[in-house]
């Protein structure tokens, strides 16, 4: 599995389109998304701060865009970056997520 965090209000129209495209694809060209135990930097590096935020779960296998496992910010940490949409068929689980209340350090 890999993971991606996003709003609550993300995940209702990405439920009624049947796939979540993000709103700055455009620029950054890929959806980051997150191996487990990187799901902190993640939300660190979308910037998300207090909107409610929805983790969800991604089946690689049934994802239709390409994924690609990167370094782009010389962090020494390969992050999976999906080249494309998130099919909702794709996606195994959705919890709510909750910032840890300390700091993430690299």
């Amino acid at each position: 599995m890999i993971y991606y965090v996003l709003t609550e209000e993300e995940w209702e129209l990405a439920k009624e389109e049947d796939e979540y495209w993000p709103s700055d694809f455009d620029d950054r060209g890929y959806i980051p998304c997150a191996n487990p135990g990187q799901t902190e930097h993640l939300v660190d590096e979308l910037m998300l701060k207090n909107d409610p935020l929805v983790l969800v779960s991604i089946d690689p296998q049934k994802l239709e865009s390409v994924i690609i496992y990167e370094d782009v910010h010389e962090s020494g940490m390969m992050k999976p970056h999906v080249y494309g949409y998130i099919n909702i068929d794709a996606i195994m689980g959705v919890k709510d997520y909750h910032r840890p209340t300390f700091p993430i350090t690299n």
